[in-house]
């Protein structure tokens, strides 16, 4: 069972690697949560991660407009996650699950279609921070999980260990 990471982990886990010390305009600067990043991110990978096109477009945005990198930087961040990570498509199908939610659930339209990706390409988890994601609960079978939270459901964990 996959599992789909959403923007705000994708935008710690790309803060791995930087010293306690060091500062890095507009982004996290949250060491525990680039901590946990870090160590969950290779956990994550051993179960197999999907990443929406979504997530990948968000995390050029964050690294180009809050952290200062160069566009030609921030497309070579994306292009790594890319290298590593399944890229879920946003198909018109995803997009009209991502209405539905952005309707019926009252998501915003991009944080539905991210949800609606993870669904079509069959996650079992998206690990995102957004509260108003996870107020989702599940959809389609994706069950929303704060990856900061002080334990991963006992589902996530056993799929983990």
């Amino acid at each position: 069972m996959t599992v789909a990471i959403d923007t705000s982990f994708l935008v710690y886990a790309n803060h791995v690697g930087f010293s306690p010390g060091d500062r890095v305009p507009g982004l996290p600067q949250d060491r525990r949560k680039v901590e946990i990043a870090g160590a969950l991110l290779p956990r994550l990978a051993r179960a197999g991660v999907v990443v929406p096109a979504q997530v990948l477009g968000e995390l050029f945005t964050v690294l180009v407009r809050k952290a200062g990198r160069a566009p030609a930087a921030a497309r070579d961040a994306v292009l790594s996650w890319r290298q590593v990570f399944t890229v879920q498509p946003t198909t018109e199908a995803v997009l009209l699950d991502a209405c539905d939610l952005a309707t019926e659930r009252g998501l915003q339209i991009w944080d539905a279609v991210v949800v609606a990706a993870a669904a079509e390409a069959g996650c079992g988890f998206l690990v995102a921070e957004d509260a108003a994601v996870r107020r989702v609960g599940a959809h389609r079978g994706v069950l929303m999980v704060d990856p900061f939270a002080e334990r991963l459901p006992a589902s996530l964990a056993a799929r983990l260990a």
